[in-house]
């Protein structure tokens, strides 16, 4: 099951073309780089671009760019789409996507499918992963753990206690989207917490569109993904100990969770009943904010554990 990386385009958020470029565009420049697979994939995209120009021109019209940039929806002046298939300048996909319209459906989503770096036109490129692996799953749980998407910005925040917590999830971004994070800390009422930032807005829509993690305060109506729930063993796993590594601890005589959305918790239950895993839920009204929690809780000598718990 793979992701239609061209359903990230949103033209409620991505309403301008300045906008539009920094949520992605294929990379065809030409630029010195140390990088073989990008540098391929630069060659593939603008050698692409030249022949649907060659055939276009022949067979529907020497002006047929025109209607073609009229159908994104954005003005892009004839300099920046010259530049695109000169393999001066970044390609949004939208602009590829509207080949479609040209009898180019194939071909794109096959090249789509075959690329993996993309960029703004003054970003570094990164990558984007094509379908769900144990890292990005991993991610999911961690982010509806004890991560944050910013509501009115393009922001994904993780701030725990733990240090070793904040570099596992440092590393899964960097194998993900080749994006660099810094561990930052800050004192809070005489403790350390750790924290890092990862200001990517493809990687934002990859987690709100595909993952249906929610943006901003979203304890009480996160969900366990569709996509994790039919996805095989491992990826499933994966999940559980990104949930567990930021939202688990001791309860009941035992290890478990506290959760705020009853879906979630029920979700989860499956989950780990599907491993086998012997787990007791419970349920209480807060009194001092006079709200309904949810608990997950299991003994430690189930043999299924092991993904879950690292002690």
């Amino acid at each position: 099951m793979k992701f239609n990386l061209l359903e990230l385009h949103d033209p409620a958020e991505d309403t301008s073309v300045r906008k539009l470029l920094r949520v992605y565009s294929v990379v065809p420049r030409f630029a010195k780089t140390s990088n073989k697979l990008r540098l391929e994939q630069a060659i593939k995209v603008n050698t692409f671009l030249r022949k649907v120009n060659t055939q276009l021109k022949a067979n529907v019209s020497r002006t047929w760019k025109v209607d073609w940039i009229k159908s994104t929806g954005y003005y892009f002046s004839p300099r920046a789409y010259v530049d695109w298939f000169l393999g001066k300048a970044s390609i949004p996909l939208i602009a590829l996507k509207q080949l479609k319209m040209f009898g180019f459906e194939k071909e794109v989503n096959d090249l789509i499918e075959n690329c993996d770096f993309f960029c703004s036109t003054s970003a570094r490129p990164f990558r984007m992963p094509h379908t769900i692996g144990t890292d990005l799953a991993y991610l999911t749980g961690a982010i509806l753990g004890d991560g944050h998407i910013r509501k009115n910005a393009y922001n994904i925040s993780f701030e725990v206690s733990e240090r070793w917590l904040t570099l596992k999830f440092i590393a899964a971004i960097g194998r993900i989207f080749e994006h660099k994070l810094s561990l930052r800390e800050r004192l809070d009422r005489g403790k350390i917490r750790h924290l890092c930032c990862c200001q990517n807005k493809p990687a934002v829509r990859i987690f709100t569109t595909f993952l249906s993690i929610p943006r901003g305060k979203k304890s009480h109506i996160i969900v366990v993904p569709d996509l994790i729930k039919k996805f095989n063993k491992n990826i499933r796993q994966a999940f559980l100990e990104g949930v567990f590594d930021t939202d688990g601890g001791k309860r009941s005589g035992g290890f478990g969770l506290t959760l705020a959305s009853k879906l979630f918790c029920d979700q989860v239950w499956q989950l780990l009943k599907d491993f086998d895993i012997r787990v007791y839920k419970d349920e209480w009204v807060n009194r001092k904010y006079n709200k309904s929690y949810y608990g997950l809780y299991f003994y430690k000598n189930n043999p299924n554990l092991g993904f879950i718990l690292h002690e």
